[in-house]
């Protein structure tokens, strides 16, 4: 926690918290319409990485809308956030690390090994696809580009962890309807283990992959003295004072 600042999460080196916070509605709003395509097409939502991790995406923006539109409101909101019990701050962080890393393995999973098999049947279908698989990678570059948070390798643990759980809904979901969701996770293969071993070093891989990325980025940043772009609480103040008509 203590690279964890709640300024990361509500500023930009490149934006305004304004413009930040209209750049996080709008993939808000994209990401959401999504979601929802997603569960009007009747699936079983529950059984598929690729729907969990979209429902994270929705989470994660969610959280970050609301807290820099407080930032923005209220000049003594980001030491009100960063007051927040630890465990609400670390949940804050784990809302942006697991999408931040669980979206490029979804989207190169499908293009690389689903794609290549799939046939999407109408146009609708294949907007929630690139929504699922192209739209979800997109969304959280941008937030690497234009946000601050951080991401640390002591996260990894926690992002295990929630792999593993995943593995738990995976085996549920083939007990209750006989289908694996994905095809490379059938344990009546020929050596099963090693596609679940595999699997978890991708994911591995993946991690410190995306967390080197997110230190080379806040390394860059503090090389090019590129400092986040805060809120102007002093400047509005200013504005709004009323002349003493007596001096």
């Amino acid at each position: 926690m203590d690279l964890f600042d709640m300024q990361t999460m509500v500023t930009s080196t490149r934006l305004s918290p304004v413009q930040l916070l209209c750049l996080r509605a709008f993939l808000l709003a994209y990401a959401l319409t999504a979601l929802l395509a997603t569960i009007s097409t009747g699936t079983l939502f529950y059984g598929y990485f690729t729907n969990w991790t979209l429902l994270g995406i929705n989470m994660y923006l969610m959280a970050a809308v609301f807290n820099t539109a407080c930032y923005i409101h209220s000049q003594d909101a980001l030491a009100k956030m960063n007051s927040r019990p630890v465990a609400v701050r670390y949940i804050n962080w784990m809302l942006y690390m697991v999408p931040a890393v669980s979206c490029y393995i979804v989207s190169i999973v499908y293009w690389s090994l689903i794609f290549p098999s799939s046939k999407e049947k109408n146009a609708f279908s294949m907007w929630v696809t690139a929504s699922q698989h192209a739209a979800n990678s997109i969304i959280m570059i941008s937030e690497l580009i234009f946000g601050c948070i951080p991401l640390a390798y002591a996260h990894l643990p926690t992002f295990l962890l929630i792999a593993f759980l995943y593995l738990g809904i995976t085996l549920i979901f083939h007990a209750k309807t006989g289908i694996w969701a994905y095809s490379f996770l059938d344990t009546s293969k020929s050596g099963a283990w090693m596609y679940y071993l595999g699997v978890g070093v991708f994911f591995v891989i993946v991690f410190f992959g995306m967390t080197f990325l997110h230190n080379w980025r806040d390394a860059r940043r503090e090389r090019l003295g590129m400092a986040p772009r805060v809120a102007q609480f002093q400047d509005r103040d200013a504005d709004n004072v009323v002349p003493d008509s007596t001096k």
